[in-house]
């Protein structure tokens, strides 16, 4: 029996499905150091993904996670750092 061809024809003409499973509005922010001293605020969804980066940030002018305004820019290097632990989590006191 010959190969069926007429799926790859079919796969290149539709576009890509994108699904998410993660719930709307269940994002984790949380602060992270780089080795360099900088400190960025990462919102990940509730499977480790990141999905937006604020900062960097100065430690001393700290507020609350949620208030910042999250950019997918930095994305990809912050999984880089990640990778490469050159970054870690921390839980700094903040100034209310």
């Amino acid at each position: 029996m010959a190969p069926d061809t007429r799926l790859p024809r079919m796969l290149g003409k539709t576009p890509p499905v994108i699904v998410s499973y993660t719930l709307p509005g269940c994002l984790m922010k949380t602060f992270w150091q780089h080795v360099s001293g900088d400190i960025y605020a990462i919102e990940s969804d509730s499977f480790g993904h990141l999905v937006g980066v604020a900062g960097p940030l100065r430690l001393d002018r700290l507020r609350d996670p949620s208030e910042y305004n999250y950019h997918c820019g930095l994305v990809s290097w912050i999984e880089k750092a990640v990778a490469r632990r050159q970054l870690h989590r921390i839980n700094p006191v903040l100034k209310h």
